[in-house]
């Protein structure tokens, strides 16, 4: 692809001038929008002539604007504000985005409305990436309908709505596009500014959304691996990448050295729980790595693991708005420590996850969005229903193959003309749809939509495929499947290897040391019977201690500073003569304080087993934090003489504390990781 021809530019030109007119037209019709605004008042501040700085204590006229529930914000109410004397760590980073938004609103208006040039940026850019990426392999007639078809995306415009996720989007597509027109550059100096470039769109774009981080290595693996004639020679690679970085960190200086804001191990702790396994339909074990995709439940997690080992945690952690808890900051080092017991499973997120994105309609059916973790996002405007009966046409279980067949039938188009270029991409791709398994949603890879369509063409066009390719078909099918029985056999190690590792460790935990909970059972009027969990001494004074940062003004407050919890397993005996066979919802109350966030209230499905001498074994983890604990467990009516015992198993393990497990009296026969499992969808 050139962006000399004439005719490239002119449809440069028509699709920017469309993403743009639905990016402004989406703001201007929605008036409201969300980037996690109410922890950046910093930008409202700014906009109103005074210093960037956070304020302590909001009022209600701006907490109304910045939570949306009012279009418009009067400066007149920062008047007599109490702040910090500088910026909160929020705000730091994601700087570009709120130092934009900010820029706006003092020039145009504190109004939502009035970022409509942000959107038709973002969105033109989004456009004209789509179309140059699709431009690198197929004819200008080709890749424009493509870029079109993800302009006008239902999926696309929904998550404008959604400004922080959204923003990353333009800058994954321009820094691949880059990336490919460095290794195909004609001179080295060429590649050279080409590949700065790149690193400068990752650069900026880190301090819009931290994901784009994520393009460092994907960039430097196709700069390293790619490239023919002019940029081959290792010279040239070498200089190429020392650009790409360079630029990279120095656009993205804004937030060096803040740290992760997000925090990379808490973010794969919440996307191994439960609710991203049902949105990504894999077939579960008999266990679990948390019920629920909560912030208060992960971090507890971590805190309860770590916090007990260091007397020095809660001098260590910062003051209020000024950075994050070690819950955050220490959780990378906490998840290394446990992950690998769990790498197959980890390895089925990562092929599911490509697999799902390749065939992108299906995802998004909208049965199955509504699994979605994070939540489905209605388009909001009409122009976002356009292309709703497309989508659901082509929303099949079958399309997720399709599209994979389809990306090879790619990668075989390119393999004729570079087998560099070939490898490239096929390692770039590999990595851009299988990463967002590590937390599953459609706002963490809304922007990998035109890969699908690429592939889904490439498909359509396979039997028009020149002499050419026929003749490559040979050596790229031995290619591929040796490729393709590297990682089956990698695969196939990992759950090896976890068979053998986890029940192993559950095993240990089974070993340890008991002190048995006394059952004080209550029979409520409804039938349901309540077992008492008393609340150790221990952890009296965590209780009814001052809030940590995850109480109720979390959601004005932001990130969390301070987090305290401590956590005990349970072992927890279930059958008996009294208990009918079968599965039935196990309940764990937790008794809380007014201030509580987000309460830790689940259950569990308990299969009693039909033999009344057998008992299946639930392991589960009571939490003790200042705002709530585990008060109770919770039988349905007809289940009263269910529970035998109750123990809690003394003594460390690896396996972290929101580690849960079901047994059944034959647990150790059982399949200790988790299935590729089936793309079932309904449109009903």
């Amino acid at each position: 692809m050139t962006i000399l021809q004439f005719g490239d530019r002119l449809a440069f030109a028509a699709i920017f001038a469309l993403g743009a007119i639905v990016g402004a037209a989406f703001i201007l019709s929605a008036r409201n929008v969300f980037f996690y605004q109410q922890f950046a008042p910093e930008m409202v501040m700014w906009a109103c002539g005074h210093p960037f700085v956070y304020v302590l204590h909001k009022p209600p006229a701006l907490l109304d604007f910045l939570f949306g529930r009012q279009s418009t914000f009067d400066c007149h109410a920062l008047d007599f504000v109490q702040s910090m004397p500088a910026a909160g760590f929020f705000v730091r980073k994601q700087f570009y985005l709120d130092g934009t938004v900010a820029l706006l609103w003092r020039v145009l208006g504190v109004s939502y409305a009035a970022l409509w040039p942000l959107f038709a940026l973002l969105h033109g850019a989004y456009a004209t990436g789509c179309f140059a990426l699709a431009r690198l392999f197929f004819r200008r007639a080709l890749a424009l309908p493509l870029a079109i078809l993800a302009t006008l995306s239902p999926v696309a415009i929904s998550m404008l709505f959604a400004l922080r996720d959204y923003s990353k989007a333009p800058f994954f597509l321009w820094c691949i596009v880059l990336a490919f027109l460095a290794i195909r550059a004609t001179t080295p100096r060429r590649a050279i500014v080409l590949a700065a470039l790149a690193g400068l769109v990752v650069g900026i774009g880190t301090s819009f959304r931290s994901d784009t981080l994520m393009l460092v290595p994907i960039g430097a693996l196709i700069l390293l691996i790619g490239g023919d004639a002019a940029t081959s020679a290792w010279r040239i690679r070498a200089l190429t990448l020392i650009a790409f970085v360079t630029l990279a960190a120095a656009a993205a200086a804004p937030i060096v050295g803040l740290g992760r804001s997000g925090g990379d191990g808490t973010l794969i702790m919440q996307g191994a729980t439960d609710p991203f396994d049902r949105f990504l339909g894999v077939r579960s074990g008999p266990y679990s790595l948390g019920w629920a995709y909560r912030d208060e439940l992960t971090l507890s997690d971590v805190a309860a693991a770590l916090r007990p080992t260091d007397p020095n945690w809660d001098a260590h952690e910062p003051a209020p708005a000024t950075g994050v808890s070690q819950s955050m900051t220490r959780s990378m080092s906490y998840v290394l420590s446990w992950a690998p017991l769990f790498a197959a499973d980890f390895a089925t997120h990562a092929l599911k996850s490509a697999a799902w994105i390749a065939g992108f309609a299906a995802l998004v059916a909208p049965t199955h969005a509504m699994l979605d973790p994070a939540g489905a996002l209605p388009p909001r405007v009409w122009f976002g229903e356009v292309l709703q009966p497309f989508y659901r046409m082509l929303a099949t279980p079958v399309l997720p193959w399709l599209g994979a067949a389809g990306i090879l039938s790619l990668l075989l188009g390119i393999f004729v003309h570079s087998r560099r270029e070939c490898a490239a991409l096929t390692i770039a791709l590999a990595l851009l749809l299988a990463y967002p398994g590590v937390q599953f949603s459609v706002r963490h890879l809304f922007h990998l939509e035109i890969v699908s369509w690429m592939g889904l063409l490439s498909l359509v066009l396979l039997p028009l495929r020149g002499r050419a390719a026929r003749t490559a078909l040979p050596a790229f099918t031995l290619w591929a499947a040796g490729g393709a029985l590297a990682v089956g056999a990698v695969y196939a190690a990992l759950i090896t290897f976890q068979d053998r590792a986890l029940p192993a460790q559950v095993s240990d935990l089974l070993r340890l040391p008991r002190d048995p909970v006394p059952l004080l059972a209550t029979s409520g009027s409804d039938g349901r019977m309540t077992l008492a969990i008393p609340l150790p001494d221990r952890y009296r004074a965590l209780f009814s201690g001052p809030p940590d940062s995850m109480d109720i003004n979390m959601p004005e407050m932001g990130n969390q500073w301070d987090v305290r919890a401590a956590a005990d397993r349970l072992l927890i005996a279930v059958g008996g003569p009294g208990c009918p066979a079968g599965t039935f919802e196990l309940g764990f109350a937790y008794r809380k304080r007014s201030d509580a966030w987000q309460p830790l209230d689940h259950s569990l499905p308990v299969a009693a087993p039909a033999d009344p001498a057998q008992r299946t074994l639930v392991i589960e983890t009571a939490f003790y934090r200042p705002t709530q604990y585990l008060d109770a467990l919770v039988l349905p009516p007809g289940h009263a003489a269910c529970v035998q015992q109750i123990d809690r198993m003394i003594g460390p393990n690896p396996l972290p504390p929101s580690f849960s497990a079901v047994l059944a009296p034959n647990w150790t026969g059982q399949r200790w990781h988790q299935g590729f499992g089936s793309f079932a969808i309904s449109h009903r």
